[in-house]
């Protein structure tokens, strides 16, 4: 009876244990969630400060440009000005001209009369051509000014529409500005809602993750241990077995051990090569890798002997991380692998993964657990797969028990 009886409690332990497995998965999932949406948040925060930065300059730009039309408007009245006096210049200089082609004319005239008079006065007539002569040059200067001054004038008007012109372009750059920075102070506002509602979700993502924590451990604790037999729960500690130790069967232990919660004994129910597997890492920041469902264990594939890690599929763009501190050994695609990221954690530990539709490392970084390494991105409308290994100087090892030992020490 008592050897049925601990029959019986290997059993329901490998269930219960089963069932720890994918709760554990579960918390790690929701842990990586969270993660994802505390990126989203960060890239939100980014993008502020983007558009914060943009529209600090599009405002410079607006103040340049209003101490730009304060310029061209001080310019346009002194250009108004100098246009006024040569417009005054040119009355002035036209009435000068008009007067001394009159008296030109009038002198012109008298001699063209004693010109055709029957008897001749040669002393009027030199008279009046003494002073034709003297009107010429003034005459002729006073014309040569008249046409300076209207040149001057043109010259004015020319400039007049190029500063119009120059006034027309920077109002339009002001107007395209101002529609800029009024598109900037909306699209700052969007963000901020954006970052808002991303930190309500991340916190809700976090209380998520907590809650499945919580929900891995109470079935660590109470699930397992109901699940057993009471003959099995209250077998000794293997620390109390002395000499008979040696001579119970490894599940016997492995179901004292899930009892204990001691992770290098619950190691032997999931084909670990060595018992101290698990412990060697646990509790040094392990995290999931990638957010997602598992749809391949461990060795229990269609090609067992060649599934010598587990499969994670997700159905959305998912950030991939870092499972644990390390370095970079090898980062590129491997015939067979597609984009391979190997990452040695010491103690003779490497992490694979594989499937990765872009790499963020390069060969030789330092990384830390829950760090950026690349992304998953399905196609359209269907999944995409991380293959995720665990080997300890090379022999393969299953990654689940390893990486559920460290979400009670990261939680995103």
């Amino acid at each position: 009876m008592l050897l049925l009886a601990l029959g019986q409690s290997v059993s329901a332990g490998v269930v219960a244990v089963e069932t720890a497995e994918r709760t554990a998965a579960v918390a790690a999932m929701a842990a990586a969630r969270a993660d994802d949406r505390a990126f989203a948040a960060e890239r939100l925060v980014e993008m502020l400060a983007q558009l914060d930065a943009a529209r600090r300059h599009t405002t410079g730009e607006l103040r340049s440009l209003e101490q730009e039309l304060l310029d061209l408007a001080v310019s346009f009245r002194g250009l108004m000005d100098r246009r006024d006096e040569a417009t005054t210049a040119v009355t002035s200089r036209g009435e000068r001209v008009l007067a001394l082609q009159r008296r030109l004319e009038a002198v012109l005239a008298e001699l063209m009369q004693l010109d055709r008079a029957e008897v001749a006065d040669r002393r009027r007539i030199a008279q009046l051509r003494a002073i034709a002569a003297s009107y010429v040059e003034p005459f002729a200067e006073a014309k040569q000014a008249l046409a300076a001054s209207r040149a001057a004038r043109l010259a004015f008007a020319n400039e007049e529409l190029e500063l119009r012109a120059a006034g027309l372009r920077v109002r339009s750059r002001q107007l395209a500005l101002e529609r800029r920075s009024t598109g900037l102070e909306a699209a700052e506002r969007a963000i901020r809602l954006d970052l808002a509602e991303a930190t309500r979700r991340e916190l809700a993502a976090r209380r998520d993750a907590q809650r499945a924590l919580a929900r891995h451990e109470r079935v660590l604790e109470s699930r397992l241990l109901a699940s057993l037999p009471d003959a099995a729960a209250r077998l000794p500690s293997p620390a109390h077995l002395g000499p008979t130790a040696s001579r119970l069967k490894p599940s016997v232990l492995t179901a004292r051990a899930v009892l204990d919660r001691q992770p290098d004994r619950v190691a032997v129910l999931f084909g670990e090569p060595a018992a101290s597997a698990v412990a060697a890492l646990s509790g040094m920041g392990q995290v999931m890798p990638v957010a997602g469902s598992v749809v391949g264990h461990f060795g229990q594939g269609p090609k067992a002997l060649l599934d010598q890690g587990i499969t994670i599929a997700v159905e959305e763009r998912r950030l991939v991380r870092a499972p644990r501190d390390g370095r970079v050994a090898f980062a590129g695609p491997f015939k067979g692998f597609g984009l391979l990221l190997i990452i040695e954690h010491g103690d003779e530990y490497h992490s694979l993964l594989s499937g990765l539709s872009r790499l963020a490392v390069s060969v030789g970084a330092a990384v830390r657990a829950g760090q950026m390494v690349g992304t998953l991105e399905p196609t359209q409308g269907g999944t995409a797969q991380l293959y995720v290994e665990l080997r300890r100087r090379g022999v393969p090892v299953n990654p689940l028990p390893w990486l559920a030992a460290g979400q009670d020490k990261v939680r995103g």
